[in-house]
């Protein structure tokens, strides 16, 4: 059996492992990319959750090794110590860091995909304004409206009137009034 000032580092070491592998959970829960979704709150507290039953395993795995599976006061009072020394001190820098670190690379990749995504837009916009829109516009012309995966006949074509409307008020001369 080891004597109580070993067991009492060791437990205020195995707190500063605790708030170490806690710092990954915080991490982890400011890489997420909507912060205010109500999934993101889900995930967090099944983190937590689970950091507390990794914690509460280590801790009795911790008792159990250094003194013989015989629970005291100070082990605890040990553990929280050094989980609270290290969120307070390294916790804060680790946590300021990477703040910094997840906002340049969430800056990089935002740039690298809108750089990426440049090409593929414009292509996109050249097919629909040149192929897909005039076919759309020609078939509304025709009477033809697209109802699911099949065209219906409509039974009034409300762009051609106006369209014809536009027409003899630009050209007035093909008017069959006049």
């Amino acid at each position: 059996m080891i004597d109580m000032g070993k067991i009492f580092v060791f437990s205020l070491l195995l707190g500063a492992v605790f708030g170490a592998f806690y710092d990954v959970v915080r991490i982890l829960r400011l890489m997420r990319a909507k912060p205010n979704m109500r999934i993101w709150n889900i995930v967090g507290a099944v983190g937590d959750t689970l950091f507390i039953i990794f914690f509460s395993l280590c801790f009795s795995v911790f008792v159990y090794y250094t003194n013989d599976g015989i629970f005291r006061a100070f082990m605890i009072i040990g553990v929280f110590c050094g989980f609270f020394g290290y969120y307070f001190t390294v916790g804060r820098l680790v946590i300021r860091t990477s703040e910094k670190i997840i906002r340049i690379i969430r800056r990089f990749s935002s740039f690298v995909f809108r750089t990426l995504m440049k090409p593929v837009r414009k292509i996109f916009l050249f097919i629909w304004v040149k192929i897909i829109y005039p076919i759309i516009f020609a078939l509304r012309m025709l009477g033809y409206s697209l109802y699911g995966f099949f065209y219906a006949k409509t039974s009034v074509c409300r762009e051609r009137k106006y369209l014809s409307a536009a027409f003899h008020l630009i050209y007035p001369q093909y008017s069959k009034n006049t």
